[in-house]
């Protein structure tokens, strides 16, 4: 027998990954990383689950929390927070991670690196940490419990005074002495304790006591109160004594502790048992009444209605039982449980007073549980009247009434309320016969501008036809003034339809009808389930701009049938990684039919399992169906993509796959998911490439999308004379390039990968191909707006009009300038009336150019044309809501959600433009800085500075208090600073002065320097104007001194 051959090129890179240096983990210490040369290890991480540390935002003292990660045990981010929110106090939770700089946040489980450092936040910006200082100190305090730990083995019978160490530091037990085994002291170790909630033994909070750590009281009850989500005030132990003290908990001999809220009393172990028993013996009995109350009921209506000739022995029976809509006490209980009754009514008698008021808690419990089931007793009565009506046409016979009472015993069905297609959801549209209800979840992409507030519509396509174009209605009349509207970036809305069955569905059309750019929507997936028994849903990836000016411009989309999930299939086993697939071969016309052996590799974030060299002579005859059943392993329990590769085995090696069909042996999960792709080899056709991949669909919104990666390499074949003119590559998730290659998702991706970090991989041996790794250095942002050569007609000059949502207490009218690359514009107001508070703007004929940012400021000459309510004296103020921007000729649509922003006499604010896929510009706090030189003046005079850079200008802004409540003096030979907010203006080039005074007082005054700092970059620009300002010589400009361009 001939030796086995070498295992496939495939794996090698598994091998050679540890040569990297891998990014944002500590340097590793004693063989904590150890390698495996396997091949269902990832090449990036060995292991199944990653080890990741967590610090607390601007904490440099805490140590740090070491958590394991593994999608077994987290499934998305939300259940990883919820986590940390246990171990991790924080003042609002644990809401968001980012990175110890704060510069990149985690947004999902996968961004998490082995052995990585991250930082845990409670606030929106999260707060950068220092990790060299938090190893600095963990490195002290290690040293000083080597040092505690050397000086106590030295004199082991050494007893330390009791003020050696701080309060707090180590319980009474140990202050006159450290404990002692065989001569050698031992170090004290932290004390675990499980705070249990009174009267509910499921919620329980862990806490972690450090004895090194002070710590009091308030401190551990506010902690147990955040996370028990109640407020403690009370804690006791298991016996029944009340604990007041942290020395009590550290000495506590179990560890679990009774957390109790104000106004209760302590309910122990053995008043739980209690408690049960006699909820358990009221449901019985009172669930036994009730099933032979209901079944005697129904049989004596149905007897009424449906005379026979046994009837009358029957209903002789049916009277001597008398009306049973009052139960009698002796029909609740036998003559046993009430001697057992009174009993236990005579004990609780001979209880002392805080025993009393324990049975009264317990008593209180009782009766809320016998309230509960009384409710659903009349609920299931209301289930079988309603039975009884619907079967009211009908005509039973005696039999059938018989074999009623004989099943009295079984419960009634209960109706399923978790449904998505309740009825609740669906008031609007009952389906009708062949009609069929459909829940459509529309998955809204995160990206800039990706909102709108247009209506879709949607038609499904199936084996049996298609629908009739369907509505997604937003639920608002205007935009302004709604308070959820649907569509919002990174948002799910679900719609209920009914049309006629459709079948199975193959693919949908959606889009809408608004041209402009920036009016229309980014969808990322959507998701649509069948009602009824089917349990079917659809999975269509999208991950594409619906947006006239975006990409191809198109407004409409037909996406196919990503995958296909049967929700009833499942089970509550666990998968242990065996999956079976059905292959359908080939085409219609009978082509596609290979000779190649199939390798399946089956991936789960960090682990890939394979199984290579497939075939079946099914393959070969097209169009057929191939079965195959591969054991991926334990690891990859939670799989989240398939890839099937053909190796070129053969004379046909190319492979034409329609669809697979999956089942996890396991779980018994079904689902489908649609390829019509052909597998070629070595091909030279556009897209041609021997593999492809299939995603793993559970009816989630986590799947993986299926992308389609373009790009450029360049290759210097002369200069590696072993190796042929083949290049092929094989794409990694954190791996990049040699030379240059350039990686992008789509032409709807905003960016692309730049890959220039690169290395050769040494040869095994001399028959081996040259295999050079790539790594991505970083990223470039790339324009996905239509370009001008596609455009279908040249834009004609816009006409921009402003819609404002202000509050009620408004009484400023808003002063609207619209800011583009050629320039600035005034818009006019149309009514200074506003209409359910909304002010309108207008502005013909714009010539602007491409609308960058919008500044409001305020109206000095005018005012809203509002009356104050009677009695109240308003302040001069405008508080703008919302804002809408809207090209009333060619569509195009701008909106700020969120502006939320007080204006004032002397205010004035810029909102930087959002537009599809373009980052807005940043807003930035400039400093100002004046220096005066002589100066005199009778009436304080008001100073407006503009200032211009190369992105534009700022606009006239006051320089002092919005309001103008205290006027701003500049004295003579002094300095005043500032604060401005404004768009970035890029390098500061020039400014505009101009001073005026109430009344044309005389005055005189130097503005000897002006230097205006941007915090952003680092850089200031100086100022300087020559002469002094007056009534006559109001207006002056500086350009920026030569020598701040030298620094």
């Amino acid at each position: 027998m001939g030796s086995s051959p070498a295992p496939p090129a495939i794996s090698r890179p598994t091998n050679r990954t540890n040569l990297f240096e891998l990014p944002n983990i500590p340097n590793p210490i004693n063989g904590m990383i150890k390698t495996y040369d396997t091949s269902h290890r990832s090449f990036t991480r060995p292991y199944s689950a990653k080890t990741v540390f967590f610090y607390k935002e601007g904490d440099h003292y805490f140590t740090g929390l070491r958590v394991p990660i593994s999608k077994s045990r987290y499934r998305n981010m939300d259940s990883l927070l919820d986590d940390l929110n246990l171990s991790i106090p924080m003042p609002f939770g644990v809401r968001r991670l980012h990175t110890p700089y704060g510069k990149t946040p985690v947004q999902n489980l996968d961004q998490l690196q082995h052995l990585g450092r991250y930082v845990v936040s409670s606030s929106k910006y999260g707060k950068t940490l220092d990790i060299d200082a938090v190893d600095k100190h963990q490195q002290r305090m290690r040293e000083i419990a080597k040092k505690r730990w050397d000086r106590m083995n030295q004199n082991p019978s050494t007893s330390f005074p009791p003020n050696s160490f701080p309060p707090g530091s180590f319980p009474p037990r140990y202050h006159g002495g450290f404990r002692k085994t065989l001569g050698l002291f031992l170090p004290l170790t932290a004390k675990q304790l499980f705070f249990v909630l009174n009267g509910h033994p499921g919620r329980i909070y862990r806490i972690v006591l450090s004895p090194y750590k002070k710590t009091d009281m308030e401190t551990i009850l506010e902690e147990v109160s955040q996370g028990l989500e109640i407020a403690i005030v009370k804690l006791y132990n298991f016996s029944g004594e009340r604990i007041s003290t942290v020395d009590q908990l550290m000495s506590l001999k179990e560890s679990r502790v009774l957390a109790v809220p104000r106004h209760e009393k302590p309910i122990l172990p053995t008043e739980y048992e209690r408690v049960d028993s006699r909820k358990k013996k009221a449901v019985v009995t009172i669930q036994a009444y009730t099933r032979g109350h209901l079944a005697r009921k129904r049989v004596k209506e149905m007897r009424a209605r449906v005379p026979t000739p046994g009837a009358g022995v029957l209903g002789d029976k049916m009277e001597s039982e008398g009306d049973y809509s009052e139960p009698e006490e002796s029909e609740h209980f036998t003559d046993e449980e009430k001697e057992e009754e009174k009993e236990e009514r005579k004990r609780e008698h001979s209880l002392d007073y805080s025993e009393a008021e324990q049975s009264e808690h317990l008593d209180d419990e009782i009766e809320r549980e016998n309230a509960a089931i009384t409710i659903q007793k009349h609920y299931r009565g209301y289930l079988v009247r309603k039975k009884i009506a619907e079967k009211r046409s009908e005509s039973p016979k005696l039999e059938t009434i018989e074999e009623g009472v004989m099943d009295t015993d079984e419960e009634e069905e209960q109706p399923r309320l978790d449904s998505a297609f309740s009825k609740d959801n669906a008031e609007e549209e009952e389906p009708g016969d062949g009609a069929m209800t459909y829940l459509v979840r529309i998955f809204t992409g995160n990206r800039w501008a990706a909102d709108t507030e247009t209506d879709l519509y949607i038609i499904l396509h199936g084996d049996m036809g298609e629908s009739e174009k369907r509505i997604l209605q937003q639920d608002f009349i205007n935009w302004l003034q709604s308070e959820n509207p649907k569509f919002v970036q990174g948002q799910v809305d679900d719609f209920l339809i009914v049309v006629p069955s459709v079948g199975r569905l193959r693919k949908i059309t959606i889009g809408h009808e608004h041209k402009g750019y920036g009016g229309g929507i980014f969808i990322d997936q959507v998701i649509v389930v069948e009602g009824g028994n089917s349990g079917r849903q659809y999975l269509f990836q999208c991950f594409k701009w619906f947006d006239s000016g975006q990409v191809d411009g198109k407004l409409e989309r037909a996406i196919k049938c990503t995958a296909l999930y049967y929700s009833t299939t499942a089970n509550e086993s666990k998968s242990q990684g065996r999956w079976e697939l059905v292959l359908h071969n080939g085409t219609k016309e009978g082509e596609g039919g290979t000779t190649s052996n199939l390798n399946i590799f089956g991936y789960s974030h960090d682990v890939m399992s394979r199984s290579v060299d497939i075939y079946d002579n099914t393959l070969a005859k097209v169009p057929s169906t191939s079965l195959v059943q591969v054991d991926f392993g334990q690891e990859l329990a939670n799989l989240t993509k398939i890839r099937i590769e053909i190796d070129g085995n053969g004379d046909n090696p190319d492979y034409y796959l329609d669809y697979v069909e999956l089942m996890d042996l396991d779980t018994e999960e079904r689902m489908e998911v649609t390829v019509e792709k052909w597998l070629k080899w070595e091909s030279e056709d556009k897209g041609a490439q021997a593999f492809r991949e299939l995603v793993i669909f559970r009816g989630a919104a986590d799947t993986l999308p299926l992308c389609t990666y373009e790009g450029k390499l360049r290759v210097l074949v002369h200069q590696i004379p072993l190796c042929n003119s083949n290049v092929k590559i094989e794409l990694f998730g954190e791996n990049g390039e040699s030379g240059r290659a350039l990686i992008r998702e789509s032409t709807h991706t905003p960016y692309r990968m730049v890959l220039e970090h690169s290395r050769i991989v040494p040869r095994r041996d001399d028959e081996d191909s040259f295999v050079k790794e790539l790594r991505t250095s970083r990223m470039e942002g790339l324009s996905t707006k239509l370009s001008k050569k596609s455009k279908v007609s040249k834009k004609k000059p816009p006409t921009w009009v402003v819609s404002m949502l202000i509050d009620d207490q408004s009484t400023l009218l808003p002063e609207v300038t619209l800011c583009g690359a050629d320039g600035t514009q005034k818009m006019q107001c149309l009514d200074t009336s506003p209409t359910d508070n909304i002010v309108g703007y207008q502005l013909k004929n714009s010539e602007v150019g491409d609308l960058k940012k919008i500044r409001v400021g305020v109206d000095r000459k005018q005012r809203l044309n509002v009356l104050p309510e009677e009695g109240t004296d308003p302040k001069p103020r405008v508080y703008i809501k919302k804002i809408r921007v809207i090209d009333a000729v060619n569509g195009d649509e701008v909106r700020f959600p969120a502006a939320k922003v007080e204006l004032f006499e002397f205010s004035v604010f810029e909102f930087p433009a959002i537009w599809p896929d373009i980052q807005p510009m940043d807003s930035v706090f400039y400093e100002v800085t004046i220096s005066s030189g002589k100066s005199s003046y009778t009436v304080p005079f008001n100073v407006h500075f503009n200032f211009i850079g190369e992105f534009g200008d700022t606009g006239v802004r006051y320089l002092g208090e919005p309001d103008a409540s205290v006027p701003t003096e500049f004295e003579p030979d002094s300095q005043k600073s500032f604060q401005l907010e404004a768009v970035s203006l890029g390098e500061v080039q020039k400014i505009e002065a101009f001073v005026e005074t109430p009344g044309n007082e005389e005055f005189s005054w130097h503005c000897r320097e002006v230097v205006v700092s941007d915090p952003e970059t680092g850089l200031f620009f100086v100022f300087h104007f020559q002469k002094p300002f007056n009534p006559v010589r109001n207006r002056q400009t500086a350009e920026v001194s030569p020598f701040t361009s030298a620094l």
